[in-house]
C-alpha cells in the first residue's frame, strides 16, 4: 500500500494532501483540500493491508473520488 499512496500524493499534489495514519490496527487515509477540508477517508484494517486486489481497489476508489 505504501507504493499506491505514494502513486496517490503524487497525482494529486497541488489540489489535495493525503494524510496517512498507521496503528496496530491497520491503516486510515484522509484526503484534504487545500483550504483542509476532508474530502475523502478510507480505514483498513492490517488483514485488509494483506489483499493486495482490495488495495488497488481503494487506490483506484480514492482516484475516482478525488477525480482523477
Amino acid at each position: 500500500m505504501d507504493m499506491l499512496i505514494k502513486q496517490l500524493k503524487t497525482v494529486t499534489a497541488g489540489r489535495y494532501h493525503i494524510v496517512t495514519e498507521t496503528s496496530a490496527e491497520g491503516l486510515q487515509v484522509d484526503c484534504l483540500d487545500l483550504q483542509c477540508n476532508l474530502v475523502a477517508t478510507r480505514r483498513l484494517t492490517a488483514a485488509q493491508l494483506q489483499n493486495k486486489i482490495l488495495m488497488t481497489a481503494v487506490y483506484a476508489d480514492l482516484k475516482g473520488t478525488l477525480g482523477y
